[in-house]
Parts: C-alpha cells; sequence; structure tokens
C-alpha cells in the first residue's frame, strides 16, 4: 500500500498536506492611553496551520482609582480548530473549541499599607498558540496584604514588611485544584544587608484525567494513575533569604527552601532519572514482566538552594554568577526523583545611555545541556528600539537526541542569529 501511494498519482498520502507547509502568524495590539495612568486596550492573535487554526482577541485596561488604588483587568478569548484530547473516550478528537480567559486585579499600596485581590482563569477549551499557556480548567483567587514600618534610615531596623497572602485554585466543575496560606517577615538593616523569611503551608489534589485517560466505572477505560484515580496531600514549607551589598562594586546573595509531601509527578527526569515510583520500582525489579506501569504519583521532600554575587568593576561593566540547586526525594521508596544544578553567568557593557552588549551562559546538569546569547541592544527612546542577536544550544557529554544513547563531547542542539526593531510612531488625536 506504501508503494502505491508512492506512485500512484491517484493517491494522496495523508501527510502531504502538512510538508513544505509554513505556519503563518499574526498580531495585533491597540492601546489608548488616557487620564494619565489609565489605558484601555485591544490584543489579537492569529495562528494557522493545514488542520489546525487559532484564533485569541480581547480587551484589557489599567484604571487609577485614586492615589493608591488600581484596578486592571484582561479578558481574552479562543477559537481553535484542531485535535483536543478527551479524557472521558481516551481519543483525540478534531473539533472546534472556544474557550474564555480572564484576570482581574485590585491593588491597594501606601508605604506602610498594602493589599491585593485577584481572580484569574482559562476554560478548558482555552488555547493560545501564538503565546504559551501552562494549564487549563482552572480559576484562582488570592489576596494579599502587607504591613510596614516608616523608613528610618539612621536606625538598626531601617523597614519591616510582614505579608500574608491565600490562594485557592478550582476547576470549572468546581473541584479543588490548590490551596495555599503564607506569611514571610523580610528586613532591611544597617551595612546594606537585607534578612527575609517565609512559612506555609498548601494543599495539593490531582486528578488522573489532568495527566491522561480517566477510568471509567465498566472497566474499558484503564485511568492514568496506578491504583487510585486521586492523590491529595498538605504541604508545609519554609524558607529564608539574605542579601548583603558588600560596597559600590559587590553585592552577595542567598536563599534556601524545604518542603515537605511535594508531589513526585513520576514522569522522571531524563535519562539521569528514571522513575522511582513503587509501581515503575516493582515492575523493574519484576523483570519488566507485563505492560509499562501507570503513572503513581507520590510525595517527597524537597530542597532549593540558591546562590549569587555581583561584580561591579566599572560603572559601565557588570558580571553576576548564580547557581540553583534543586533536589526532590521521594518518601515511599526512598530514593531520589532528581537533583538539578543550574548555573547562570551574565554580563552587561554599557557602551552609552542608550547602547548595551549583554552576554549569557546557562549550564543545566540535568540535561547536561549550556546555552549561550550574545545582545546588542540600541534603545533611543521608549517604542523605539533595535536588537541584533545570537544564541547558541548544546549538550556536553550528553544524550543524542535522536538515539537517546550517550553522546560524548558537544553536541550542538540548535542555533540562531536574529535582529529585532521596532519604532513608535506618536500622534494625538
Amino acid at each position: 500500500m506504501l508503494i502505491r501511494q508512492q506512485t500512484d498519482p491517484t493517491v494522496v498520502c495523508p501527510i502531504d498536506q502538512f510538508l513544505d507547509k509554513n505556519a503563518l502568524f499574526g498580531v495585533l495590539r491597540l492601546k489608548r492611553d488616557f487620564g494619565g495612568s489609565n489605558y484601555l486596550g485591544f490584543f489579537g492573535t492569529a495562528r494557522t496551520f493545514p488542520k489546525s487554526r487559532n484564533f485569541v482577541g480581547g480587551f484589557d485596561g489599567r484604571y487609577k482609582l485614586d492615589g493608591a488604588t488600581v484596578f486592571s483587568y484582561q479578558v481574552l478569548g479562543s477559537h481553535s480548530r484542531k485535535n483536543f484530547y478527551e479524557p472521558e473516550t481516551d481519543h483525540t478528537a478534531y473539533r472546534t473549541g472556544n474557550g474564555l480567559a480572564y484576570n482581574l486585579n485590585l491593588d491597594h499600596t501606601r508605604d506602610t499599607t498594602g493589599w491585593t485581590i485577584g481572580f484569574e482563569g482559562k476554560s478548558p477549551d482555552y488555547r493560545s498558540d501564538a503565546g504559551f499557556t501552562n494549564r487549563t480548567d482552572t480559576n484562582n483567587f488570592f489576596a494579599a496584604n502587607r504591613f510596614s514600618t516608616k523608613s528610618r534610615s539612621e536606625a538598626t531596623l531601617i523597614r519591616l514588611n510582614w505579608r500574608q497572602s491565600a490562594s485557592y485554585t478550582f476547576d470549572w466543575s468546581g473541584r479543588v485544584q490548590e490551596a495555599n496560606v503564607e506569611t514571610s517577615i523580610d528586613t532591611q538593616l544597617q551595612g546594606n544587608l537585607s534578612l527575609s523569611a517565609e512559612v506555609g503551608l498548601s494543599y495539593e489534589h490531582l486528578y488522573e484525567e489532568e495527566f491522561g485517560a480517566k477510568r471509567n466505572v465498566l472497566g474499558t477505560i484503564n485511568g492514568a494513575f496506578f491504583g487510585a484515580p486521586e492523590r491529595h496531600a498538605l504541604q508545609p514549607a519554609f524558607s529564608f533569604s539574605a542579601n548583603k551589598q558588600v560596597n559600590s562594586k559587590f553585592s552577595i546573595f542567598g536563599s534556601a527552601r524545604f518542603s515537605w509531601n511535594r508531589f513526585d509527578y513520576d514522569f522522571g527526569s531524563g535519562n539521569r532519572y528514571n522513575r522511582v515510583s513503587p509501581a515503575y520500582v516493582a515492575w523493574i525489579q519484576g523483570g519488566m514482566a507485563g505492560p509499562y506501569p501507570a503513572l503513581d504519583p507520590g510525595t517527597g521532600s524537597s530542597r532549593s538552594i540558591d546562590f549569587g554575587i555581583e561584580l561591579k568593576p566599572t560603572n559601565a561593566l557588570r558580571f553576576s554568577l548564580d547557581y540553583s540547586n534543586s533536589r526532590l526525594h521521594r518518601s515511599d521508596t526512598d530514593q531520589l526523583a532528581f537533583e538539578s544544578n543550574l548555573f547562570t553567568l551574565h554580563s552587561t557593557y554599557q557602551f552609552t545611555r542608550f547602547a548595551f552588549l549583554r552576554t549569557r551562559l546557562d549550564y543545566d546538569s540535568l540535561d547536561k545541556n549550556a546555552k549561550g546569547q550574545v545582545l546588542f541592544g540600541w534603545t533611543p527612546n521608549p517604542g523605539t528600539a533595535f536588537y541584533v542577536g545570537y544564541n547558541d544550544d548544546f549538550n556536553y557529554n550528553g544524550y543524542n537526541r535522536f538515539t537517546d544513547l550517550p553522546q560524548p563531547g558537544f553536541e550542538r542542539n540548535g542555533r540562531t542569529v536574529f535582529i529585532r526593531m521596532s519604532y513608535l510612531f506618536r500622534k494625538s488625536f
């Protein structure tokens, strides 16, 4: 049949409609300022490709109600014709989907007090192909409050801020997904020293249909989870940080966060860390007999440590080096789910007030991947800019992307050269 499709001109291969085709993008932004600090805007995007199209459009605005209170909002609608995965049937359906996304926020800020409340969400069929959407079928309500002391430059404790926050996340069926309460204190002391600490308690609830198929009562569809179809946990956490400006040329900072009962979603972490769930471990110990095990999320202890220094030898030149370590140790199997070390080296040279040269190098030990960037920028006035840059992406002693086997030495994943220009037209109406 394959030979006939390749040689018979009357037979159309199913992938012919995608070969040598380009996706078409369009972005439109309109904005009208009024009243000094207020604006009303429209935002629209479009992306089309054979068998896939997506259109997003909506309004946003910002209104300063008084000297301390600001209301902002964004409401978007999406229209898509594409493949949608249906957990209830465990199949992908090619259909039309319309969605809604919204963000409402009311913020009140004064010197010694402040509060904010907000509400945001995305409906199940919301899609934004020209942007990034990390989660749909979710709504989140959040609120925060702050009490501060007056700043006193001559006192040992220059300023203290005490913050409290709470959030509640639920899907469009009303089921809880997450809840969180936190309180934190940060202080500014003499000697350009800042200290802060935070404690919090979270609740997380997982549903298997967010990860794949949803099992049915007839047993004809196996769920995405091994064992129970839902998981939940209370997750206490504690963190602290310190920042010290040693002198005008050198500063240092560090932070650490510890949390318990954090979920390992059982995806594994690349080639270096396999899955460590009881279901997967039992499958390996059993000689990999039987079907590949479904996801088996479980909790463990989490730790993240950050450390950085900044050096400014001259007014025009600045260097910074940041290090971050993150790890998750699963409790039920007493195994390490993942550990990542991330190094970032960053430098900036400011030729003039409007022109700069920026370099950046990132290395991630988890993927054994390095990314580098060189960027020149010229911004003579707000809204008018010219950028030219070079990006490089490669692995060192990593894994081949095609064979999934160890790859010694350097392997380039891709490199790009780009130019970006913008010009602001000013016209009064």
